[in-house]
């Protein structure tokens, strides 16, 4: 089977039966042990029909079954194309050289515990989904994708499963050595006990704009944000909605969200649903704030009003909250009228 043959009859037969892709697989294998050369035209043609298919992991399978009979019979150049990447059940060293063929087009890699001593390089301008599992990772690292992710010109969602973010902060650090716990002193990359694993899913859009949902609070992540160009930022919990309206609990690091915060020299819009007050540190380009609390005392919000009076811009502020001191019980003490 020459190339021709590809563009005349196969590239026909799939434009009508889109689908049926995944019934020439074993064909394709053949071919990449026989003749690289339209192996390569044939995966092209296959992968732009697997990009938004339901049978990615099936793909995947025979893409590697493809490379596995080219270097088997020492057939090259190799240039088989693959956009969607799962390493989340075992590493696979022939995988992650198609992975280094394909950086500039993935548009979708899964990362597992396996791959977390593995270094992955992203690249891809096209990227629109990824996400790691059970790893630990350096907010230094973060930092470093999110810019990325940041310059693109679409939609691209960033989840991290139940993962350890470490941090920078050398004064978190000292505070929890101070209470007892266990510390990392040396390299901000290596394994500590100090952060619980958290689960996370940072979506960025064009114009600048990042939504964080947060499982829990977590130092790291913070430090990601950190003089990061963003325009539009909404920061809650992961496991919000209509029907649970519960805020994010940031009672270990507020200072670390609150500097972050700060920094962001190009914010103008910051939305936020905390479970409780925290003392925010807002920038001088903020213009529009919308916040929501679980619950908020008299003194809390005499302090936040006080705050924003002192600002030097204006500022669009739409504030929504549960009047009361405390919450016992699953139930909000109510702050009496007279206070």
């Amino acid at each position: 089977m020459n190339a021709n043959v590809i563009d005349d009859v196969v590239s026909g037969y799939l434009k009508r039966h889109p689908n049926a892709y995944r019934d020439i697989s074993q064909m394709f294998i053949f071919l990449c042990g026989f003749n690289i050369s339209t192996a390569n035209k044939l995966s092209t043609l296959m992968n732009e029909l697997d990009v938004n298919s339901d049978y990615q992991s099936d793909f995947q399978d025979c893409i590697l079954s493809g490379y596995k009979e080219a270097v088997a019979n020492k057939n090259t150049p190799i240039h088989l194309h693959l956009s969607h990447f799962d390493f989340q059940v075992f590493y696979n060293e022939d995988l992650m050289q198609i992975w280094t063929l394909n950086t500039s087009r993935a548009r979708s890699l899964k990362v597992g515990w396996l791959m977390s001593y593995r270094h992955v390089t992203i690249r891809s301008q096209y990227a629109s989904y990824i996400k790691l599992h059970l790893i630990t990772c350096s907010s230094t690292w973060l930092r470093s994708l999110l810019s990325t992710l940041l310059t693109l010109d679409h939609k691209v969602e960033f989840e991290l499963f139940w993962c350890k973010i470490t941090s920078l902060d050398h004064v978190v650090k000292r505070t929890l050595r101070g209470s007892g716990m266990s510390s990392c002193v040396g390299d901000a990359v290596s394994e500590t006990d100090i952060l619980e694993k958290v689960a996370v899913s940072i979506m960025t859009d064009i114009n600048n704009t990042c939504t964080f949902q947060v499982s829990r609070d977590c130092p790291g992540l913070w430090e990601t944000l950190h003089s990061k160009n963003v325009n539009c930022l909404s920061i809650m919990d992961m496991f919000y909605s209509l029907w649970m309206c519960a805020g994010l609990k940031v009672y270990h690091v507020p200072s670390s969200l609150s500097r972050s915060l700060a920094s962001l020299s190009q914010l103008k819009t910051l939305t936020m649903l905390l479970s409780v007050y925290i003392d925010l540190q807002l920038p001088p380009s903020l213009k529009h704030l919308n916040v929501y609390y679980d619950i908020l005392s008299s003194s809390e919000l005499r302090h936040l009003m006080n705050k924003l009076s002192a600002c030097a811009q204006s500022i669009l502020c739409i504030l929504e909250f549960g009047c009361g001191n405390e919450i016992t019980k699953y139930k909000v003490n109510i702050i009496p009228p007279e206070e």
